[in-house]
């Protein structure tokens, strides 16, 4: 192989580095629930143990319409789901309005490296990881 092929290959190989995308993991925070922050796109996906609830969370502040118990329906991987919303700190919360709608959600992210919801693309590395180690946490609280 010439120095100038190798040079190409090399190239090609640094720059494939820094365009593929760096998933954040997801971790159980000090209060035991399961977290995981995407910088990217302004968006924090909590799953709370207690409630066997994911919550997905948009931190950008441009949902100036984000309403304490406001109805909305989202895409989640080409899935339409019926949220509910809670407005806190200029974040707006979303949580699954239905059961099936938080086990799809929840299957989503056991089942892929990412989900896909509305703009923001999700981690979801260590997710299953993650929810393990919280559902723990709740065994042991009195």
């Amino acid at each position: 192989m010439s120095k100038a092929m190798k040079k190409v290959i090399a190239v090609a190989a640094i720059s494939f580095a820094f365009s593929a995308p760096a998933w954040a993991v997801w971790k159980v925070n000090q209060h035991g629930i399961a977290v995981v922050t995407n910088e990217q796109d302004y968006s924090i996906s909590f799953y709370n143990p207690m409630k066997k609830l994911i919550y997905l969370t948009d931190v950008s502040g441009k949902y100036d319409t984000c309403d304490n118990g406001g109805k909305e329906t989202l895409f989640v991987d080409g899935q339409l789901v019926k949220f509910i919303t809670s407005a806190s700190n200029e974040y707006c919360y979303y949580f699954p309005a239905t059961i099936k709608g938080n086990a799809f959600i929840m299957n989503e992210f056991k089942n892929k490296n990412y989900v896909q919801w509305g703009d923001h693309k999700l981690s979801a590395v260590g997710f299953s990881s993650a929810v393990k180690k919280a559902n723990e946490s709740v065994k042991n609280a009195i």
